[in-house]
């Protein structure tokens, strides 16, 4: 799902500027002779490929949105920083970024929004995204925007295939109603994370009534000690 959100971030705001041509208050991409229009992007990232998870998707999604613009005679340039902070550390990638010439900049993480903001204004004519916060939507910059996919809409389906293996266990005697619990290990009590357990527990009840869940949060995004620690506590907990 994240992937997907990157793929049409970069389809988007790329052919805006293209169609666009640029103006006065928008960085232009460049033009060549054959036709073919380059675009330079910053994708600041919270881990590395390494991560085998959020940021990794990303990378997957830079690499197929790349692709795709490319058939379409749009050239990405791509500008990719690993392991940002959420932190001080933001504002300087951020800089660094537009100082590398990026008509577009995307902070991938939800924590990179605050700092990303302190930046915004001084660059007017390169557009910023921030992912899965919202204040970059509602604080009526022109050059602020918000991006994210439906995250809620895949964890409801994993509930459901969840739920599914429980009643089965049910319904074969294995447990009783009452021992269908789920554990779910979450990243911060933030309405994203919410939303998605909230889904999935919901995708889950949808296909085994007696379903109950019980979550932990670990206050990481990716901390993998603490994310696996909180699900032997769960299983401990039955």
């Amino acid at each position: 799902m994240k992937k997907i959100s990157l793929v049409l971030v970069a389809l988007f705001m790329a052919s805006a500027l293209l169609f666009a041509g640029g103006s006065a208050e928008t960085a232009a991409p460049s033009t060549s002779d054959d036709g073919t229009t380059t675009v330079r992007v910053g994708l600041l990232c919270i881990g590395d490929e390494n991560d085998q998870g959020y940021t990794y998707n990303f990378i997957r999604g830079r690499d197929e949105a790349t692709e795709m613009l490319a058939a379409e005679g749009i050239n990405v340039d791509w500008v990719t920083k690993f392991n940002i902070g959420e932190d001080a550390t933001c504002i300087d990638a951020n800089i660094e970024a537009a100082e590398e010439g990026c008509q577009i900049i995307i902070n991938n993480s939800f924590g990179f929004e605050p700092f990303m903001l302190e930046v915004v204004n001084d660059y007017p004519e390169i557009e910023f995204i921030s992912c899965t916060n919202a204040a970059s939507a509602t604080d009526g910059r022109a050059n602020t925007h918000n991006a994210f996919a439906d995250i809620y809409e895949g964890r409801y389906i994993a509930g459901v295939i969840a739920g599914m293996k429980l009643q089965q266990m049910i319904d074969e005697g294995e447990i009783a109603p009452e021992e269908a619990v789920i554990g779910y290990v979450g990243a911060y009590s933030f309405a994203e994370v919410i939303s998605g357990f909230t889904a999935y527990f919901l995708g889950a009840r949808s296909v085994c009534p007696s379903v109950t869940m019980k979550v932990i949060f670990v206050g990481s995004w990716s901390d993998a000690t603490a994310e696996s620690d909180a699900a032997l506590a769960l299983i401990d907990d039955g």
